[in-house]
């Protein structure tokens, strides 16, 4: 039960806001700052009064209102009022006990804090956080002068001092951290978008959305690292164009969704049959390039081939119809003073030999 209802405290204060246009993360700041803030003044009534500063310790309980207040308007679309509201509330009550109790307790270090809530506020203006800042440290100053000329209303004893910079000195620290670890949190789950926005945009440019496939671009500068690692090491490798057989036979018999289902299809047999053999990629349409790589013309010319069998031999089934796909290909061996472009185009050039010599065949 006491696990169940720390749940629902936790859930409460870390609820979401009701408008798009409020941040969830500012409204929990403001809530959890809130909180710290209403401990805190609490236990400075009571010190208070045990200095026999009943007005401070009553004005102070007030204060908590105001707090309390800022703390319902995070959940009444109104996020930057309860910000401007903390703020207020702790600049007046620092600033009060600064002046009129003690300047050694260090009250007026706790109004720091409001400069990092404010930068937090990423709807506000740069101008304005700015501006703010320079609010505050002349407000220190003004604070610092004062506290020197006004009357203290008696002083403190040494012991109300220490403790009271003590727990200055705890709530600065545990203040600070918590915005410090919500501009962490706010920064990290930003990288984190941006990392997966980046990889989707570079899935985008380097693979086909239909079959996963490298697109045309990723393989030409595959190609291209290719031809200069044979370069330097004088192995060789094998370009080879591939191309479905009557496809659109197959778009006017079953439709395009069964067309799509024929792509994925052999899109993934490609992935792994050429998974040690070299590299796959959509070239366009119905056709596929392949890199057959570290290997010499036998062996590129059988695997080639048991990639042509495995696709004739492997049964289609979409929806209630079944039906077989054989594919015609064309294969040619890089050479550095043809070029990549030169090979792919030679390559090509048979395969459309074997589309007119029968289909469902390599030609070497």
């Amino acid at each position: 039960m006491e696990l169940q209802n720390k749940d629902s405290l936790f859930s409460f204060i870390f609820s979401d806001v009701k408008n798009e246009s409020e941040t969830k993360e500012l409204a929990v700041l403001d809530r959890i700052t809130a909180i710290y803030f209403t401990i805190y003044f609490f236990i400075l009534a009571l010190m208070l009064t045990s200095e026999n500063h009943y007005f401070l310790g009553l004005i102070i309980i007030f204060s908590i209102g105001s707090l309390f207040f800022a703390f319902i308007c995070t959940y009444e679309n109104r996020t930057r009022l309860a910000t401007s509201l903390i703020c207020a509330t702790i600049i007046i009550i620092s600033s009060v006990l600064t002046i009129c109790v003690s300047y050694d307790a260090g009250y007026h270090w706790v109004i720091l804090t409001t400069i990092m809530l404010i930068f937090f506020d990423s709807r506000s203006s740069i101008r304005f956080k700015l501006g703010y800042s320079i609010f505050v440290i002349l407000a220190l100053l003004l604070i610092t002068l004062l506290s020197v000329t006004a009357p203290i209303l008696s002083l403190p004893s040494l012991s109300f001092i220490k403790y009271s910079c003590a727990m200055n000195i705890i709530l600065i620290g545990i203040v600070a951290t918590t915005i410090a670890y919500f501009y962490r949190s706010k920064f990290a789950d930003s990288e984190e978008k941006i990392i997966q926005y980046n990889k989707k945009l570079l899935l985008m440019a380097n693979f086909d959305a239909l079959t996963l496939l490298k697109n045309r671009f990723s393989i030409n500068d595959h190609m291209v690292d290719l031809a200069c690692s044979c370069a330097r090491s004088g192995d060789s490798f094998f370009i080879a164009i591939g191309d479905v057989d009557y496809f659109k036979h197959i778009n006017d018999q079953f439709g395009h969704d069964a067309g799509d289902y024929v792509l994925r299809t052999i899109a993934n047999i490609f992935i792994d049959y050429m998974a040690e053999k070299g590299d796959v990629a959509r070239w366009g349409g119905e056709e596929f390039l392949f890199t057959f790589e570290k290997t010499n013309s036998s062996q590129a010319l059988t695997d080639l081939n048991g990639l042509r069998e495995r696709i004739a031999n492997f049964p289609f089934n979409y929806e209630e119809s079944s039906f077989h796909v054989t594919m015609t290909f064309g294969i040619e061996k890089y050479q550095e003073y043809l070029g990549v472009e030169n090979c792919i185009s030679k390559a090509d050039t048979k395969l459309y030999q074997g589309k007119n010599n029968g289909r469902n065949i390599v030609i070497n």
